[in-house]
């Protein structure tokens, strides 16, 4: 949680553009459905063989698979969303402060007076990047980690 200082306030809250998840839950989908309309396909064409292999037929094999390749993808799309929850920054009237998401149950939470600031960089590249109004911004500061 942040803990704010005496007579700060927020200015603004900013987090990453919806696009980079819309990209990321697009391609998690993107690599469900082609494995598995390709093991569908096969078997609607009756390429793979209807035999068994240690006691299990291969359809239900590829079946299981499918269901464990569908959790895996479910897992990742999970790690995205909180990704995407957890990565935010704030601009306050005495400083900046960054919210990282690192791995499950890891999270860096970085502060950066804004005394400290030197330089500040924005960089919209791009048709799309222009268009949707994202970016990059990097803030230079004296320190030995620096960008922010």
């Amino acid at each position: 949680m942040l803990e704010m200082h005496p007579n700060e306030k927020v200015i603004m809250y900013i987090r990453k553009h919806i696009f980079f998840l819309f990209m990321d839950v697009f391609m998690i989908a993107l690599i469900f459905i082609v494995p598995v309309a390709l093991i569908w396909f096969l078997q609607y064409i009756s390429l793979i063989p209807d035999t068994t292999l240690f006691g299990i037929s291969i359809t239900n094999m590829t079946d299981i698979l499918v269901y464990v390749w569908a959790i895996l993808c479910w897992l990742f799309l999970a790690e995205k969303f909180t990704s995407y929850a957890l990565d935010f920054w704030v601009l306050t009237n005495k400083r900046i402060v960054e919210s990282k998401f690192e791995r499950l149950f890891d999270r860096r939470l970085s502060v950066l007076e804004l005394p400290d600031v030197e330089d500040v960089t924005v960089e919209m590249t791009g048709f799309i990047g222009n268009v949707i109004g994202y970016g990059s911004l990097e803030v230079q500061t004296a320190g030995t980690k620096r960008e922010f």
